[in-house]
């Protein structure tokens, strides 16, 4: 499926050249290349998703895929952090999350960040949003991956051992 948005990104929305050029470049796997261009008023992407389908646009997706969404979404963060663009700084949601047909590969499209929120408070609201596009099952293992991930003491790392675990059940 090709889905090609338009995203007006204000000149604070950008703070530095570097990261304008990771999210053209494509170095970054967890974001979708965008193709940019300037005026007076900021920046103006667009970006193209062939291939992928938008998380939103899913429907009754078993438990053991939805916790593979989860996986490859948190799989995607990491490497947008290794380009420092950081989760505080996009939108995590269905709306901006896509999937490859073999659910391997989730990436984002950039859209800044309304407003600044912690990780886990972003992932809270993106694994209710997961919550309703899966089954029954799916939103139960939801709720424990949720609760474990809202644990301050558990890593990210453990989180995603434990849950993905879940998901081979």
């Amino acid at each position: 499926m090709t889905d090609s948005r338009r995203v007006e990104l204000g000149r604070a929305q950008i703070p530095y050249r570097r990261k304008l050029d990771y999210l053209v470049d494509g170095g970054c796997k967890g974001i979708f290349p965008l193709s940019i261009a300037e005026d007076e008023h900021g920046f103006c992407g667009t970006y193209r998703t062939d291939g992928y389908r938008r998380l939103s646009q899913l429907e009754q997706v078993p438990a053991a895929e939805v916790l593979v969404l989860l996986e490859k979404t948190l799989d995607a963060i990491e490497a947008c952090r290794q380009y420092l663009i950081f989760p505080e700084e996009y939108q995590i949601s269905t709306q901006t999350a896509y999937v490859n047909s073999r659910f391997s590969e989730v990436r984002f499209a950039y859209l800044p960040a309304q407003e600044e929120a912690a990780l886990a408070v972003k992932l809270t609201a993106f694994i209710a949003e997961l919550g309703q596009i899966t089954t029954e099952n799916g939103r139960l293992y939801l709720r424990m991956a949720g609760e474990l991930i809202s644990t301050e003491e558990l890593s990210r790392k453990k989180s995603k051992r434990c849950f993905c675990g879940c998901e081979k059940k």
